[in-house]
């Protein structure tokens, strides 16, 4: 699975000649992707839509991590309140 690092110096888009605007479905649906580790950055962003895209980046992961680690709490809790067998 390619990961490309947003920071790197080849993704800054100052060095594109020409920078493109995606519409925010995309933008939100690319940050989802790139949050699951499915597309590589895209590097043709104004500098306004990569800040915005690797925020949406963080929360998404955020998000899941959050979601991870509550599931875990959640089965931790079931599983003390199951009777033991020896009950």
């Amino acid at each position: 699975m390619p990961h490309s690092d947003p920071r790197s110096t080849s993704a800054r888009p100052s060095e594109h000649k020409h920078s493109r605007q995606i519409p925010a479905e995309t933008l939100i649906n690319c940050a989802k992707l790139l949050a699951n580790g499915e597309m590589d950055w895209p590097s043709d962003l104004s500098d306004e839509q990569q800040a915005e895209l690797l925020a949406k980046v963080r929360s998404f992961r955020r998000t899941r991590l959050v979601k991870l680690i509550a599931s875990q709490i959640a089965a931790d809790i079931a599983q003390e309140q199951r009777p033991t067998s020896g009950d």
